[in-house]
């Protein structure tokens, strides 16, 4: 059985959250049941606001993912394990609801960038990465950290370039 509740909000999507009743005493997890996968799948095809409306503090919105999209389970030896989504159906779900979320957000005003900002949050929820997980480099980074890298052992390359030279009998040019 299925209840729905919603509550107003002035500072953003009104939370909707739902309740799942005859399930307290499975050992599945609901995104685990089928018939649960079948009805978020079911909801997301015919009405794709959830990622605007469910509520990550209720877990609804981690509910229509998960039922939606393949998960994957990282273990961390200090937690336990982590629970997210692999890559390969993330991005496509995001995409089959994003028209939507920037639909109704525009509708409540707001701008590109704080829906693209309400997005980008969303995602975030389900990015299994561990506590200590390193950031990915920017380009930026990289090419800074090359740079230092080369004026760091100039000498060095330069001593191998010219060496390299002469081992072919080439000149050296200045």
């Amino acid at each position: 059985m299925l209840k729905s509740q919603e509550a107003e909000s002035d500072a953003g999507p009104i939370p909707m959250e739902n309740k799942l009743f005859g399930y307290n005493n499975d050992e599945l997890e609901l995104f685990e049941i089928p018939e649960v996968c079948r009805y978020f799948q079911m909801l997301h095809n015919t009405w794709p606001y959830g990622l605007y409306f469910f509520n990550p503090e209720t877990h609804t919105i981690q509910l229509l993912v998960f039922c939606n999209v393949e998960q994957k389970v990282e273990r961390d030896g200090a937690n336990g394990a982590i629970l997210g989504v692999r890559n390969a159906n993330f991005p496509e779900f995001i995409e089959s609801a994003a028209v939507s979320v920037f639909e109704i957000a525009a509708l409540m005003g707001w701008t590109m960038q704080e829906t693209s900002a309400f997005l980008n949050e969303i995602v975030k929820l389900f990015r299994a990465e561990t506590p200590n997980a390193e950031v990915p480099e920017s380009l930026e980074e990289r090419r800074q950290r090359h740079n230092a890298f080369m004026v760091s052992q100039h000498g060095t390359l330069s001593e191998f370039a010219c060496s390299s030279h002469r081992e072919e009998g080439r000149p050296l040019g200045h």
